[in-house]
């Protein structure tokens, strides 16, 4: 097994129990008690998917354009950073009025960062996990990928429950 094969396995399942942690979990819980609307956590969540769509589509033309994955990458690590801080600054806003009352918003635009991380590095990811595979090993390797996305799927929701059982309250 080709050293980018391994790390797209562990990359992809290591993203995969995160997705589960706070998308799967904690996330529609967290948008409807900040906002009260079922509207609203699907704008927001909305917002998320298209960017991710809309994203994917740009990466994937980039990467048959230019034929550079693993450039593709590095963009998909700084869009990764800057929604990651896009949205620990959203969340960690508390006592300001002004941008107390804009969280939604702010919520929202790092959502939208982080499906556009998503959208990068997902498209360039599979590229070079695809293009690192022998002809006549692809159903072998597809499978151990399969099995590590559904045992992510599970694992993500499973640790998010044992934390708010061991350690949260409704208080967010």
């Amino acid at each position: 097994m080709s050293p980018n094969v391994r790390l797209s396995l562990i990359f992809s399942f290591l993203a995969g129990v995160g997705r589960g942690v706070w998308s799967f979990t904690v996330l529609s819980g967290y948008l409807f008690v900040l906002t009260g609307s079922n509207a609203k956590v699907g704008i927001a969540e909305g917002v998320q998917g298209i960017a991710q769509l809309v994203v994917a589509l740009g990466a994937g033309a980039i990467i048959t354009y230019y034929k550079r994955s693993d450039k593709v990458l590095w963009l998909a690590a700084v869009v990764g950073l800057v929604a990651a801080g896009g949205l620990i600054f959203a969340l960690s806003v508390h006592g300001a009025t002004e941008l107390g009352e804009h969280r939604f918003l702010l919520v929202t635009a790092g959502l939208g960062l982080f499906g556009s991380y998503q959208g990068v590095w997902n498209t360039a990811l599979e590229t070079i996990f695809a293009d690192s595979i022998p002809s006549g090993h692809r159903d072998e390797v597809n499978t151990q990928k399969f099995n590590l996305t559904l045992l992510s799927s599970v694992s993500g929701p499973l640790l998010a429950n044992m934390y708010m059982y061991t350690f949260g309250t409704n208080d967010w």
